[in-house]
């Protein structure tokens, strides 16, 4: 027979925890998409080539991503579901913005190191919705 030592404290329930992997991956997501709106909002240059188009889809929906990530990140944080998927479903849909300087090293002669560093964002970027999958799993079980 168990007895009670009063001078142990009432074990409190369990609170569910948030997964760090998710956390991370939320974290991430929010560092990702506001660094990507930057350069896009700053570095707006129309000469009227045919790339002005997608200069301005990109300095629209960069700081669109941004906006919504910023704003579902606290929801997605607190463990709701639906937040968490959309979130990294942006990061997969922001893969898009990094695709230009793939073909403007061809095209324009861009440095090689934008396509380098653009390689670099698609991995991670890749990397934080992976965490945020996992972490929504992981907090299922």
């Amino acid at each position: 027979m168990a007895t009670i030592n009063p001078a142990m404290p009432a074990l409190a329930p369990a609170v569910p925890r948030r997964p760090v992997s998710l956390r991370i991956g939320l974290a991430l997501a929010a560092a990702f998409t506001v660094l990507n709106a930057i350069p896009a909002v700053s570095e707006i240059g129309l000469d009227g080539s045919a790339w002005d188009i997608l200069v301005i889809f990109l300095a629209i929906y960069c700081p669109l991503t941004a906006l919504v990530t910023l704003a579902l990140v606290p929801l997605a944080w607190n463990g709701r579901r639906r937040p968490a998927q959309w979130v990294a479903g942006i990061q997969v849909a922001s893969i898009l913005t990094l695709w230009p300087p793939f073909v403007l090293v061809f095209v324009d002669g861009l440095p090689l190191m934008a396509p380098i560093s653009a390689g670099v964002s698609y991995l991670l970027a890749l990397v934080a919705a992976w965490l945020i999958l996992r972490g929504m799993r992981a907090s299922d079980s």
